[in-house]
């Protein structure tokens, strides 16, 4: 006959996970803290970071610049058109008018997309919509302001990427 196993030996006391005092294994509750251990946990808590403000930071700026280029170039259309020589134009066949239907297209789409990367440029703060966040700051490289707004919105990409996990 084969003899029996001991008895498993428990410990009678464990340390509370929240507070560290020692309490008796049996307790569902933690008498010094309140420490409920009938709750099941959740998932960790999401890494907090100062990436996606950065980046919303950066895409905002490339907005702003994007829009500071749109009307610029619709000012050009009117203001600075008068002393610019477009004697170069005209031989290739282009209008004065034409090139100020031309600066004021392109001055407008600066415009619109200095305003949804500035939007986009908001939504990275909250965390919420990442492919929101993302999309502005495409259109903050698109928007182009004065070429700093580019290289913002590709910072703005990087910074964005690295947080993904951060977004809900």
């Amino acid at each position: 006959m084969r003899p029996s196993p001991p008895p498993v030996q428990t410990p009678s006391n464990r340390n509370c996970v929240t507070c560290g005092r020692a309490i008796d294994w049996q307790s569902n509750v933690c008498p010094y803290c309140g420490h409920d251990y009938r709750v099941a946990m959740g998932p960790p808590p999401k890494p907090r970071t100062s990436k996606p403000i950065v980046a919303g930071v950066i895409i905002l700026l490339a907005g702003l610049f994007a829009l500071g280029q749109g009307m610029f170039l619709m000012m050009a259309d009117n203001a600075y058109m008068e002393g610019i020589d477009l004697t170069a134009f005209e031989d290739e066949g282009y209008s004065v008018d034409e090139i100020r239907d031309l600066l004021t297209a392109c001055g407008a789409i600066d415009i619109l997309f200095g305003v949804i990367a500035i939007i986009g440029g908001a939504i990275a703060f909250t965390r919420k919509h990442y492919m929101l966040a993302m999309i502005g700051a495409v259109f903050a490289i698109l928007g182009f302001g004065f070429v700093i707004g580019s290289i913002f919105g590709l910072i703005g990409i990087i910074l964005l990427v690295m947080s993904k996990q951060e977004f809900e």
